[in-house]
């Protein structure tokens, strides 16, 4: 992210990960979630099972000697947009329960951040994108989304999708034309 002439370089302060859980949608070749675990945070990576075994884990591999220098940690995992509920359960939320030892009967894993870039290329993947936000944001948490704008349309039906699922959309200031950065909260605060 860009900071604007009235903010200073530090939008994130260099703390601002650290001990935090962070989700990345769309992962590819896992530098963001490289980046944000070597800032400190816990970091599950996810993009389909082809690009997690080809892609990721390779980069991931051949660069935990920097990610564990700075106690981060990333984790790959497959996450499938078209799964129904009980798939998404069975082969997502289970095994982050267990990754990070919580009790599935008392809560379910929440993530304090999300990222994702260039995620939307078709109508079709935003109902899905707003189905996995409601199961995984926490209810203070941020999902920050890189959208290279294409289709006036496909970023209308995001925009109102996002905010039919009760979620509020802020476009952020950004310098490019060809892109826009959303920081996509929940409208009221489900605790």
């Amino acid at each position: 992210l860009e900071p604007t002439k009235d903010e200073d370089e530090n939008f994130f302060p260099l703390q601002h990960f650290k001990n935090k859980r962070v989700l990345e949608l769309g992962g590819g070749v896992g530098l963001v979630s490289m980046v944000l675990s070597c800032l400190g945070a816990d970091v599950v990576l996810t993009d389909t099972p082809q690009v997690i075994s080809a892609a990721s884990m390779k980069n991931i591999n051949a660069n935990r000697h920097l990610i564990e220098l700075f106690s981060g940690k990333v984790t790959p995992m497959a996450l499938e947009w078209g799964w129904d509920n009980l798939e998404f359960d069975l082969k997502f939320m289970e095994p982050l329960t267990k990754l990070w030892g919580i009790d599935a009967k008392k809560s379910q894993p929440k993530f304090e951040f999300v990222f994702g870039s260039d995620l939307i290329y078709h109508q079709n993947a935003i109902q899905p994108l707003a189905n996995i936000l409601k199961k995984v944001l926490d209810p203070k948490g941020e999902f920050y989304m890189a959208h290279k704008d294409r289709k006036a349309e496909v970023r209308n039906s995001m925009i109102e999708t996002l905010k039919a699922s009760g979620f509020k959309v802020e476009e952020m200031q950004t310098r490019r034309r060809a892109f826009s950065i959303f920081r996509i909260t929940w409208e009221k605060n489900e605790e």
